[in-house]
């Protein structure tokens, strides 16, 4: 229970001043659009349009998760570790993540049906493939935290946060509308190739904030 008084909503103001604080907001959306697409649509489109058995599809989205889960792990350690040598060198490496993540699945729904799924419906080693590599996606998200918190005192790490998780879900929430606004007009195959460039306008951002920490 939080009473009315204790709201400050000027604390939302002063924390948008904090450069770092601004780009990291800005990125949310771009960056959540592509999770959008592969939680939401990729498993239905290798179904539909590469001829994958569902249960097949499924697995390969599994996949991307359990390298999702390895990747945040082993990228929080390491990044870490990068802050402590030269702060510059985090943003740069999850910037340089976020963009490798948009290639495997541009390849992935833009291959020919062969190339990634086998004739008897399953995916084939290429398609496993390409969903852990676009695990490191993942790298950034431990380690974008790991910065609100070095930038920010800790009086104002609640607000921060709180507003990262508005911006985050924001993002979540609209993701899959903006794919589906563009896919009736471009077609599936083109709005999920532009939906994982936007993986890079993210890391954009995020290589920016090298400069503000």
């Amino acid at each position: 229970y939080v009473r009315m008084e204790e709201l400050d909503f000027t604390k939302f103001m002063r924390i948008l001043d904090v450069r770092t604080n601004m780009l990291i907001f800005a990125q949310a959306l771009p960056g959540c659009i592509p999770l959008s697409c592969i939680v939401t649509f990729l498993s239905d489109y290798l179904a539909v349009e590469q001829g994958m058995h569902v249960q097949a599809s499924t697995a390969v989205t599994a996949t991307f998760g359990v390298s999702c889960l390895c990747f945040a792990v082993s990228g929080g350690m390491f990044g870490q570790q990068l802050y402590n040598l030269r702060k510059e060198y985090l943003p740069m490496t999850i910037a340089l993540t976020t963009s490798l993540a948009a290639l495997p699945f541009i390849v992935l729904v833009n291959s020919p049906q062969r190339a990634v799924t086998s004739e008897s419906g399953r995916p084939t080693a290429l398609a496993f493939f390409l969903a852990l590599l676009g695990g490191c996606a993942a790298t950034a998200g431990p380690n974008i935290r790991a910065m609100l918190m070095n930038v920010n005192d800790s009086e104002v790490r609640g607000t921060v946060f709180s507003a990262f998780t508005l911006f985050d879900d924001l993002g979540k929430g609209l993701g899959p509308s903006i794919i589906v606004a563009v896919t009736s007009v471009l077609g599936r195959r083109m709005a999920y190739t532009l939906s994982f460039t936007m993986w890079w306008l993210s890391a954009a951002i995020l290589f920016s904030v090298r400069s503000s920490l």
